[in-house]
């Protein structure tokens, strides 16, 4: 028994480094999953070809983007929103989408504001993921678009010290 013992001590480092390198392997491959992108980045509205710069924002819960001439009309028995958007060199575009829901948004100042929300496919990277995204008067911010904690979640790392850390790859569709 002494020596049934002594040969199953000999492998136990072996054991326990096994089981670290899978561990932190597991760890490892969780991180390299996410990519790391800046405080600003510039990113595509891949089913329209429109580019324009994001501030991504840790601290909304939710994304919106500057959008204007909103109208609302009915399509196949669904309700629908069109509106435009424009592109970083401020071509504009009109938009169509199903209106997914309308979102109570806390204002600054006090109460609520209605905003409809639309899915719309947005590209960082080489990466493109749906997203909703709520119909907002951002006009008078620097960034039209903002990504906020639900694009972000389960995708990124944020490093507020960098900027424009990756060019939109994908293709419109």
């Amino acid at each position: 028994m002494n020596r049934l013992f002594r040969r199953h001590l000999r492998s136990l480092p072996t054991l326990v480094c096994s089981f670290l390198y899978l561990a932190f392997s597991v760890v490892s491959a969780h991180a390299d999953e996410k990519k790391t992108i800046g405080w600003i980045e510039r990113v595509s509205i891949t089913t329209e070809g429109l580019t324009m710069d994001a501030k991504i924002d840790t601290g909304a819960d939710f994304s919106s983007v500057h959008a204007e001439a909103l109208r609302y009309f009915d399509r196949h028995g669904s309700r629908w929103v069109e509106f435009i958007l424009h592109d970083e060199d401020n071509n504009r575009r009109t938009i169509q989408r199903p209106l997914v829901r309308m979102a109570k948004i806390k204002k600054k100042t006090e109460g609520y504001q209605q905003r409809p929300v639309v899915m719309l496919q947005i590209c960082i990277g080489d990466a493109t993921h749906l997203a909703q995204v709520n119909l907002a008067q951002r006009g008078h911010f620097k960034y039209p678009l903002l990504l906020g904690r639900n694009f972000l979640r389960s995708r990124f790392l944020v490093d507020p010290g960098e900027e424009y850390m990756l060019d939109p790859l994908c293709t419109a569709n």
